[in-house]
C-alpha cells in the first residue's frame, strides 16, 4: 500500500499562479509515497493521512543560485562541513536545493573553497548541492562591487581548467566581464564544459553585451549592482540582457540594492 498524505486548506502557489499568496484561493495537496501526486480544491482523502493547513502558504521550495552563506555557516570555505551545515539550515527557510556562490581574495583560496564543495556530503533532509556558482575572477577592477580587491584576474582558460577541476565537475555557473581580453576564449572553454555564463562585475558597453549573449552567456548577475549603469544613450549590459531572448536578470530584491518600483520594472520587461 502506499504512503499517502493529504495536507488540506492551505493557499497552494503553482507555476499559474501570478497574483499576491493572499488572492491565491485555498486547495489541497495529496503526496503519495513522497511525490505530489494531485493539487486542486476537494480532494478525496481515500484514507490517507489528512493534515489541516488553514491560513498557511505552500509553496515550491526555492531554488538559491547565488547565495553565499546563512545561518551562521559561510559557503566560501574549505570546510565541506560547513557546506552540510548551511544545507541542514537552508531548508528550515525553505530552500531546497542551492548553488554554492564563491568567490575569494586568492585563486588558492577560490581552489580550497571548489574542492570543498567536490566533497561536501550528500544532504540527508537538508537542501541538495545543485553545484557552484563562480562570481569571478575573470572580472572587472572597476566594477568589483564587494568583490575582494585581490579577486579579479585577466581571464585565462588554463586558469578556467583549474577551476573546473578542483570543483569535481561541479561548476554550473560563472560570472564573467565580457570586455575583458581574453573573456571569449575562456565563455566558449566553459560552455564547452556545461558551464553556463553569466555577465557580471562588468563595464561592458551594450554591443560588447550584446555580442556576448549571442556568443552564448545567458545570464546577468545582480542586475543595476556593480556593472555599468543603464543609460538612455548607452544602454550597457542590463540593455542588452532585457533586449535579448531567453536571458536571466538577476536582482538582489532585498529594498536595499535597488528600489522596489525598479525590481517590478525588471520583473515585468
Amino acid at each position: 500500500m502506499s504512503d499517502r498524505t493529504l495536507l488540506t486548506g492551505a493557499r497552494v502557489i503553482t507555476p499559474d499562479a501570478r497574483p499576491a499568496p493572499a488572492d491565491v484561493l485555498p486547495a489541497d495537496v495529496l503526496i503519495e509515497d513522497g511525490r505530489i501526486a494531485a493539487v486542486g480544491p476537494g480532494l478525496a482523502a481515500g484514507g490517507a493521512e489528512t493534515i489541516d493547513l488553514s491560513g498557511n502558504v505552500i509553496a515550491p521550495g526555492f531554488i538559491d543560485v547565488h547565495v553565499h552563506g546563512g545561518g551562521g555557516h559561510p559557503l566560501m570555505t574549505s570546510d565541506p562541513g560547513e557546506i552540510a551545515a548551511y544545507a541542514e539550515w537552508a531548508v528550515t527557510q525553505g530552500v531546497t536545493s542551492f548553488l554554492a556562490t564563491v568567490c575569494a581574495p586568492t585563486l588558492d583560496a577560490a581552489l580550497g573553497c571548489l574542492a570543498a564543495c567536490a566533497n561536501a556530503p550528500e544532504a540527508s533532509g537538508g537542501a541538495t548541492l545543485l553545484g557552484v556558482n563562480l562570481e569571478g575572477p575573470f572580472v572587472s577592477p572597476e566594477r568589483r562591487g564587494a568583490l575582494p580587491a585581490s579577486w579579479p584576474a585577466a581571464p585565462d582558460v588554463d586558469t578556467f581548467r583549474r577551476l573546473l577541476d578542483a570543483s569535481g565537475g561541479k561548476l554550473r555557473l560563472m560570472t564573467v566581464a565580457p570586455e575583458l581580453a581574453g573573456s571569449a576564449e575562456v565563455v566558449r572553454e566553459a560552455l564547452s564544459a556545461g558551464v553556463r555564463i553569466s555577465v557580471g562585475h562588468t563595464d561592458a558597453t551594450y554591443e560588447v553585451a550584446r555580442d556576448a549573449f549571442a556568443a552564448g552567456a545567458s545570464q546577468v548577475t545582480h542586475a543595476f549592482n556593480a556593472m555599468r549603469p543603464f543609460h538612455h544613450r548607452e544602454p550597457g549590459p542590463l540593455g542588452a540582457a532585457l533586449e535579448a531572448d531567453g536571458v536571466a536578470v538577476e536582482v538582489i530584491a532585498d529594498g536595499v540594492h535597488l528600489h522596489p518600483a525598479t525590481v517590478r520594472m525588471v520583473v515585468g520587461a
